[in-house]
Order: C-alpha cells, then sequence, then structure tokens
C-alpha cells in the first residue's frame, strides 16, 4: 500500500513535469507550423496523451512513460539546438585576434 501510495505521487509529479515542459515548450512550435491553438488547448491534448500513460498498475509498465520521457528530453534537446544553431551562438563568437593582431 505504501509503495502504491508512493508510485502515484511519482507519476502525479511526472504528469505535472510533462504538462510544464509541454505548455511552455509547444505552443511556439504549433504557432509556427500554422496551427492556431491555445495553450489550454495544446494543454488539454498533451493531458489527454500523457495521463493515461501515468497510470499504470505495476512497474514494468511504465517503460511506455519512460519512452515518452525520452522523446520529451529528445525534443527539448532538439529545440535547443536548433535554437543555437540558428542565432549563431553554437561554436565561438566574440572578437578574437591572432599573434599578428589580425582580427578575426
Amino acid at each position: 500500500r505504501i509503495v502504491s501510495g508512493l508510485l502515484i505521487a511519482l507519476l502525479f509529479g511526472t504528469l505535472v513535469l510533462a504538462m510544464i515542459i509541454v505548455m511552455d515548450l509547444l505552443p511556439p512550435v504549433v504557432e509556427g507550423a500554422g496551427a492556431s491553438l491555445t495553450r489550454v488547448e495544446i494543454g488539454a491534448i498533451a493531458f489527454s496523451v500523457v495521463f493515461p500513460l501515468t497510470q499504470a498498475k505495476t512497474l514494468d509498465r511504465l517503460k511506455f512513460t519512460s519512452a515518452v520521457g525520452l522523446c520529451c528530453i529528445g525534443y527539448l534537446v532538439t529545440c535547443l539546438l536548433i535554437r543555437a544553431i540558428g542565432k549563431g551562438t553554437l561554436g565561438c563568437m566574440g572578437y578574437y585576434q591572432d599573434v599578428k593582431g589580425q582580427s578575426y
């Protein structure tokens, strides 16, 4: 019983974390794709997808939740890389001068 209660608390925390990530990062992507959904609508859609994944009866079935979590992490890293490459902040930036005094 204690383990079940702790598992429910853990899964609820996972759901809340997933909703925060989705509702912060997904609206600009949806707008960029040309759809006109509000944050509440995006949150409702994400909730209807993520909530059933958090209702596993056994720990064995949490592999699907872990897979969704890994996909979210991959999405986050991809978004950050695209943003960094687009702004030119991925690599050297600033004013550099070599030994001969030439700047680049």
